[in-house]
């Protein structure tokens, strides 16, 4: 009974923790897709164009709908998988590997079953939701080839509601197309997930046995939520840019995106089409600004949980 109150909790605490950070850090979150979207705009420019818009908090919806599954399994599965992996011996729990591929395997669960909610969070985020708003916010200039456009920014303004958009979704391009991208989504989860949830234990642990650290101090937990931000943020922009690129294409009738048909495609094209390797962490700078204090808050909310739970 303890056991199944301890993995529920774990579920709980998981999901509510994030669903908060999720609220808090939602405007960077806008910020990095436009920014990844459009490379020619600075933080500064996609700040000010959003506050001009009124769309700081544009796909709320979609975002705490997604942290409902997505925060809820990674976060509450990975102790029981990482124990698993262990073979439930404490002195295996050191070992890295242990750590990452419980991390993998929990962010791509997560990301697979959330990728629907991802989808329609992402493409709501693209274009502009101003009340007063004649044209959408338009990132589609540099994004042409041959005279086609390639990202179609226009569909956002269909989406009244979230409802409305898994609607529309579903009615004009199919059920499956909810899953679009999904490869892309769950190699970007597991990658980003085992960095922040590996590298947040093995430092925790190893500030606490070197350096004394209070592991169960707020000072702990922020230091630790900022280098594991870090290493998640910058091993998987890369992919978090081709997801966000391949979300907003339109595609041919055939279902076939008109410019990136594949994650390597994608990744290749940016390469040596669009800037150089450089261009794969574009918007790294505002993923960080996100993702930072949406671990810091996650993971500070979940120790004081868990504190209360299991003291």
């Amino acid at each position: 009974d303890f056991l199944k109150f301890t993995m529920a909790a774990e579920y709980l605490i998981g999901g509510l923790s994030s669903m908060i950070a999720e609220v808090a850090t939602l405007p960077f979150d806008v910020i990095k897709v436009r920014m990844q979207l459009d490379r020619n705009l600075s933080f500064l420019q996609t700040f000010i164009a959003l506050v001009k818009e009124g769309s700081l908090f544009r796909g709320i919806q979609p975002a705490l709908l997604r942290q409902v599954f997505y925060g809820t399994i990674r976060y509450g599965l990975y102790p029981p998988v990482k124990l698993y992996l262990s073979g439930g011996h404490l002195d295996y729990d050191n070992l890295i590997v242990n750590h990452l591929l419980a991390g993998c395997f929990t962010g791509a669960m997560a990301a697979g079953i959330s990728s629907p909610t991802d989808l329609v969070r992402i493409r709501m985020q693209a274009c502009s939701g101003g009340h007063n708003q004649k044209q959408p916010y338009d990132s589609t200039m540099n994004d042409m080839e041959n005279g086609e456009i390639l990202v179609d920014t226009r569909r956002a303004f269909k989406y009244g509601n979230v409802f409305n958009a898994f609607y529309q979704i579903i009615k004009e391009e199919g059920i499956f197309s909810l899953y679009n991208c999904v490869e892309v989504t769950i190699v970007r989860a597991a990658v980003l997930t085992a960095a922040e949830l590996a590298s947040y234990d093995l430092f925790k642990k190893y500030l606490m046995e070197a350096y004394h650290f209070n592991g169960d101090s707020t000072y702990t937990h922020i230091i630790v939520a900022t280098i594991s931000s870090f290493l998640a943020a910058f091993s998987s922009c890369p992919f978090d840019t081709a997801r966000s690129k391949m979300m907003n294409q339109m595609k041919d009738f055939n279902g076939v995106g008109l410019k990136y048909v594949s994650l390597l495609d994608c990744l290749s094209k940016m390469v040596y089409r669009e800037g150089g390797l450089l261009v794969l962490w574009s918007g790294l700078f505002a993923m960080f600004l996100r993702l930072a204090p949406h671990t810091i808050i996650t993971f500070v909310i979940m120790e004081k949980l868990r504190f209360y739970f299991f003291m």
